[in-house]
């Protein structure tokens, strides 16, 4: 019932209000059954809200005015509504919030009304500008209840929780920075992490490590300490290090890359050279001696060979110069 009252009714009164024609949004939402009960909008709302900005292109003062206070007056009914709920909540008046999961599914959606008001109030704030009345900054409520299943959501702990919440407490925010944690690999450990310092993100640059999969056990390629004590004079006398990635048997059916340091000067070759920058930015981060896992680079490999056949590669690799 909360998810059909305040979430459709929401957007109907909203919508409502801009395109003044009965829309059919419930065939515009996909609902996950996969235990999520998220409302995932199937590109309505980014329709609807192209077309109220076109209509208030159109609009003339008296119009756009009275659009602006209707629609006012539906969001800050809806943050009143909001704040109840989270009151009722916190005072275990409302047991449907309250169940024993870790994540009750009431507070999802709670959190998706919230994100649905806030993508409305941002658009009404675009939209209408000086016009708006600033004084009246309509606020999307954050009880220590949602703080903490955000914190669950977003797999922070509570040191890094407070940053975001310092930088811009709103439902927008917490979304896109669980969408960013979600995008990483792999997912940090917050076992050190104290009341006032997230250790999360700091690394060790001697044992880290860059992976493609969480089950890539392909064996690091990397030039042979001989060839990494020639590295540095060369870069110091003003040259590029020409590397040659050999694809090498190893005994197991299968194939490893080694690595060869090749020409001192570019310029003593009369082959026509690319340059393909790897910035090796989605792992873990770099190891010391600057290796790359061999499935990275024999596909490196195949890549520049199949832009011309006529054309040599050099790589410019990024890694740190400790160890070299």
């Amino acid at each position: 019932m909360l998810q059909n009252w305040m979430y459709f009714g929401l957007a109907h009164g909203i919508l409502g209000v801009i395109v003044k024609t009965p829309v059919p949004l419930r065939r515009g939402f996909l609902i996950s059954r996969d235990d999520d009960p998220f409302i995932n909008t199937n590109r309505i709302l980014m329709i609807a809200m192209v077309a109220w900005k076109a209509l208030h292109e159109r609009h003339n003062d008296r119009k756009a005015s009275r659009t602006l206070a209707e629609v006012s007056a539906v969001l800050r009914e809806a943050q009143d509504i909001i704040k109840a709920i989270m009151l009722a909540s916190t005072q275990g008046r409302i047991p449907y919030l309250e169940c024993a999961s870790e994540i009750p599914n009431g507070q999802r959606i709670i959190i998706s009304i919230l994100l649905l008001c806030e993508q409305f109030y941002t658009t009404l704030v675009a939209l209408y500008g000086d016009a708006f009345d600033t004084g009246r900054h309509i606020s999307w409520p954050v009880s220590e209840r949602l703080r903490t299943i955000y914190q669950k959501l977003l797999e922070c702990c509570h040191s890094e929780l407070e940053l975001i919440m310092k930088a811009e407490a709103t439902p927008t925010s917490f979304a896109m920075f669980g969408y960013a944690l979600s995008q990483t690999l792999p997912r940090r450990d917050h076992g050190d992490c104290s009341e006032l310092e997230c250790k999360a993100g700091i690394r060790q640059l001697m044992a880290a490590r860059t992976c493609v999969t969480y089950d890539c056990a392909c064996v690091d390629a990397g030039l042979d300490a001989q060839a990494q004590q020639q590295l540095e004079p060369i870069i110091k006398e003003g040259h590029i290090p020409m590397l040659m990635v050999r694809a090498v048997p190893n005994g197991s059916n299968t194939v490893e890359a080694k690595l060869e340091l090749l020409v001192h000067d570019p310029r003593e070759l009369s082959t026509t050279c690319i340059a393909i920058s790897h910035v090796w930015a989605d792992g873990p981060g770099f190891r010391s001696d600057g290796r790359l896992p061999s499935c990275q680079l024999l596909k490196l490999q195949q890549h520049a060979n199949n832009i011309h056949a006529e054309l040599a590669l050099l790589g410019v690799r990024t890694t740190p110069t400790i160890g070299f």
